[in-house]
């Protein structure tokens, strides 16, 4: 179980505060994508090509990479976005932008680019160009 999400951002130093635990595990044998514990919402990467790609950047690592959270980061903001969660929505922006200047800019989000919109791509574009470092 990788920790993923806003309390893994504020161990590298992210201000946004969660009350969340997310975690990420790869069980194929279960078909759920969100598996709900006490306390703990956690990703089964194994449930969507999205979060297998993400999953497959870090294997066999405990850990996660900053590149696995950048998009992740990305996939989530749209998502919210397309479901009209705009708080979410802007607690991700946050993320996103933390995690740029975290990485010096050198950023990409790849996988996440083959699961999203055109439109989607253009406004995470515009995110990034208007990051002040």
């Amino acid at each position: 179980m990788k920790l993923i999400g806003g309390r893994k951002l504020q161990s590298l130093g992210s201000t946004r505060y969660t009350d969340d635990i997310d975690m990420m595990v790869f069980e194929p044998e279960n078909s759920e994508l969100f598996i709900r514990k006490p306390g703990l919402d956690i990703v089964n990467a194994a449930a969507h090509p999205f979060y297998t790609e993400v999953w497959n950047l870090d294997a066999g690592s405990d850990d996660v990479s900053l590149e696995a959270l950048f998009e992740m980061a990305v996939f989530t903001f749209t998502n919210h976005c397309e479901n009209g969660s705009w708080e979410k929505a802007d607690a991700k922006e946050h993320d996103i932008k933390f995690l740029a200047r975290k990485m010096n800019g050198n950023v990409n989000f790849d996988i996440a680019r083959k699961y999203i919109s055109l439109g989607a791509i253009n406004e995470v574009n515009k995110i990034l160009k208007n990051i002040r470092y």
